[in-house]
């Protein structure tokens, strides 16, 4: 009795949103960085870096909407391949999410029998694998100095979701999220410095935070058969200027952008 008092109509919405899907996602985007001078060290002038970065990752997605409205959805992605336009050690790069897991749960509310505007909060994990490498006598005149950073990050934030259903084939979305991708392992260089008798900076945080617009279409062209596609643009934003130890020549994600392609089902 009490799931039929909650239950809404939204029948229409579930044709579309209880499915599970696999694909493919085509990004590129652009690395910065600005090297602060140190106080001791032979060059006193900040520079910047910067390149072009491209990739493709294999995700999986499973969403479902329940009858009493509660919108719920899950993706996993892990980078498949990677390349930047200046230093490139794959497969590692610069770019900080090499492997990405988000849970957003949130209310659909309708507006009309076709039309659903979902808030939503949002929690995740991005991983990271970072080289260090600040040898050759290159950044600030330092002799070698070599390693990898296992990095990753909380994310928690919320967003919105628009939905429009065409017709009984085509439905298409726009999504909207803020997040705050807190660094769980930043870099420390006193260790570093202090063995060239110079001070270090102290702590790198490259904590950030993300806004992610995605317009998307799903597809139902064949029984539970679903085909979908997107586009998307993502901006990071750093708290603080972010320094080059994560490769000589290349910095941190400023911004992406790309597609995603999806095959899966529908379930009820």
């Amino acid at each position: 009795m009490v799931n039929d008092l909650l239950a809404v109509d939204n029948s229409n919405f579930q044709q579309f949103d209880d499915r599970v899907s696999f694909g493919m996602q085509f990004g590129q985007g652009y690395l910065s960085s600005s090297l602060a001078p140190v106080l001791g060290a032979q060059d006193q002038t900040a520079t910047t870096n910067s390149n072009n970065f491209n990739y493709n990752s294999l995700s999986i997605e499973v969403e479902k909407l329940f009858d009493v409205g509660i919108w719920f959805d899950v993706q996993i992605a892990n980078l498949n391949s990677y390349s930047q336009s200046n230093f490139t050690p794959n497969p590692l790069g610069n770019f900080q999410y090499i492997a990405d897991v988000k849970a957003k749960i949130g209310y659909n509310f309708q507006l009309l029998s076709n039309l659903a505007l979902t808030p939503y909060l949002l929690v995740g994990k991005s991983a990271n694998i970072g080289t260090i490498n600040v040898g050759g006598g290159g950044l600030y005149g330092l002799s070698g100095q070599n390693g990898i950073a296992q990095d990753f990050y909380f994310n928690t934030g919320g967003g919105l979701r628009l939905e429009y259903i065409i017709n009984k084939y085509f439905d298409i979305y726009l999504d909207q999220f803020a997040s705050y991708n807190a660094d769980q392992a930043p870099l420390s260089t006193n260790s570093i410095f202090e063995s060239e008798g110079l001070q270090g900076f102290g702590v790198i945080d490259t904590s950030n935070m993300q806004y992610t617009t995605t317009l998307g279409l799903k597809i139902d062209l064949w029984q539970d058969l679903q085909l979908g596609a997107s586009l998307f643009y993502t901006n990071y934003n750093y708290g603080q200027p972010t320094l080059d130890f994560y490769n000589p020549g290349g910095g941190l994600a400023t911004n992406e952008y790309g597609a995603l392609l999806q095959v899966g089902w529908t379930f009820k």
